[in-house]
């Protein structure tokens, strides 16, 4: 009889172990809409040869996201260096920004929060 008991638990912690695994890649697996990382230099070079509709970017972010024309459903992503704007970049290799083959650049601005963080950051750094 003691046997019986043991295999009906160890079948419920199996069932349970099986549910877990499945949540665990259901939002730690592939993303559903899978980006695709491309150089900065790269994506310069599509920009000035007018293969970019929008460039999406946040201040103080280093990744950038772009959609490239005639493929709105893909969005590719790069990284900018640390002291590096898209706009900078794009002023200094020649990037048409106000012609109809220059993509649309959206920078937002940062979190609001952000400045809040950063203090306590370093306030914690200071004291600790």
């Amino acid at each position: 009889m003691g046997d019986n008991r043991w295999l009906k638990n160890s079948f419920v912690y199996l069932i349970i172990l099986v549910a877990a695994l499945a949540l665990f890649f259901q939002y730690f697996g592939n993303p559903a809409n899978p980006t695709d990382e491309r150089g900065i230099a790269q994506i310069i070079a599509d920009a000035r040869a007018g293969r970019i509709e929008e460039i999406r970017a946040k201040a103080g972010d280093e990744r950038i996201e772009v959609v490239y024309r005639g493929e709105p459903d893909q969005m590719v992503t790069s990284r900018l260096e640390t002291n590096d704007s898209i706009m900078s970049l794009f002023a200094a290799y020649d990037v048409p920004l106000t012609t109809d083959e220059g993509p649309d650049v959206t920078v937002e601005p940062a979190p609001a929060g952000g400045a809040c963080v950063s203090a306590f950051t370093i306030c914690c750094r200071h004291c600790c």
